[in-house]
């Protein structure tokens, strides 16, 4: 997990995953690519539910617990989070930004409890430690972003909600606004509360972060399709990949809601540019059979469900949203 290590700095990464990239490549007729995975699957189906029983039930096993999140939904290879929610899922502020700023004056307390808290090895030492960092500094936006992030990443969305919200009004308040890793971060733990008008707003508003712009607008996407706008998830993804062809988790998305908004061909042909992109890592990273596994909880659950009819060849897909509640969702061909 990477945070902020300045104690003056800027709030943390957050703690979504980040995309792997993709090339365009060739597409395929739509009717014979369905046919052939729809004959595939019923060979494996038995097999794939087994399996998908397996992971879910590991998934959440570890799903309150603290992780270490690589980016796996990046610019290195994710996109929004993440937070377990993943939504699509940010990046973290560069050392180098933070260094440049000269640092005031630090109470040795504080000090030794980021030290503390960046050492912890479990959810309970890093959320005591970055208390601990609060009660020294309430003022202090690093410190309640970190201990935000690590909620986040933990599940606890609306202790998540409270720290990032708090700690966006103090960067606001400092510095005259907030930044785009930190917004992105808000973003995530209100859309695992439910709260997807507001979300909406706040990767929008990290939509023009040059660090973490396309992470947002990806999250953003996910927002738009699982608040039922197809049409502002398919052109978000199409903007995104037409400035970044080898956006893997873009164009897997892309994929979902082309196929749930009833694009059945198109959703076929990005689907098989993605298992051509960058020499196999496409086809290593969203596989049939461990595409969905990868997304879950990362995405919000109507871009997931539509990702399982996608691979299902069928109108209607299950997921598990951040509350643990499984649905059924249904799309309607065009």
């Amino acid at each position: 997990m990477q945070i902020q290590r300045a104690i003056w700095g800027a709030p943390a990464a957050t703690a979504a995953a980040a995309a792997p990239r993709c090339v365009r490549a060739r597409r395929c007729p739509g009717a014979e690519a369905a046919a052939d995975r729809q004959q595939h699957r019923q060979q494996q189906t038995q097999t794939q539910q087994h399996m998908q029983t397996q992971q879910q039930t590991q998934h959440r096993q570890q799903h309150r617990q603290t992780q270490t999140q690589h980016r796996p939904l990046g610019r290195r290879g994710t996109l929004a989070a993440a937070a377990a929610a993943g939504l699509l899922l940010a990046a973290p502020q560069r050392a180098a930004r933070a260094a440049a700023a000269r640092p005031p004056a630090v109470d040795p307390a504080l000090a030794v409890a980021f030290q503390e808290a960046l050492a912890a090895r479990s959810f309970a030492d890093a959320d005591a430690a970055w208390g601990r960092a609060i009660a020294l500094a309430p003022e202090n936006a690093a410190a309640r972003s970190n201990r935000g992030t690590v909620r986040l990443q933990a599940g606890e969305w609306a202790a998540a909600y409270d720290d990032l919200a708090a700690a966006a009004a103090l960067e606001a308040e400092q510095r005259g606004a907030a930044s785009g890793v930190l917004l992105n971060n808000l973003g995530n733990a209100e859309g695992a509360l439910g709260r997807w008008p507001d979300a909406l707003r706040h990767y929008r508003a990290a939509g023009g972060d040059a660090e973490v712009g396309a992470i947002a607008l990806a999250n953003y996407a996910l927002a738009a399709w699982e608040t039922g706008d197809a049409g502002a998830a398919v052109a978000t993804a199409r903007q995104l990949l037409r400035r970044d062809p080898e956006f893997l988790d873009a164009r897997a998305a892309l994929t979902a809601f082309l196929w749930g908004s009833g694009q059945r061909s198109a959703a076929e042909g990005e689907w098989e540019a993605l298992q051509q992109a960058s020499d196999g890592l496409g086809a290593a990273l969203y596989s049939a059979t461990g595409a969905v596994e990868r997304v879950r909880h990362r995405w919000p659950p109507r871009a997931t469900a539509a990702l399982v009819a996608f691979l299902n060849v069928a109108d209607e897909g299950e997921a598990e949203g951040y509350d643990l509640v499984v649905r059924r969702y249904t799309f309607g061909a065009a």
